[in-house]
């Protein structure tokens, strides 16, 4: 819900890019971006569909 606040705050507001702006939509693209990938590495057939493996979690200790 925060992320649609911040959203239309910069819909309705006059856009200036300095720094701090850019930060914040470089986080929002992140932020949405690593939500996505979660989602889709969470499900093994999207996982099997798209990489043809499986996804595994492991710590590899040489």
């Amino acid at each position: 819900m925060k992320i649609f606040n911040w959203l239309f705050t910069m819909y309705q507001g006059r856009i200036v890019f300095h720094s701090a702006m850019l930060w914040t939509i470089g986080f929002i693209v992140t932020f949405l971006g690593g939500r996505y990938d979660w989602r889709a590495a969470g499900s093994t057939g999207a996982d099997f569909v798209l990489h043809n493996s499986l996804f595994l979690i492991a710590h590899f200790i040489t």
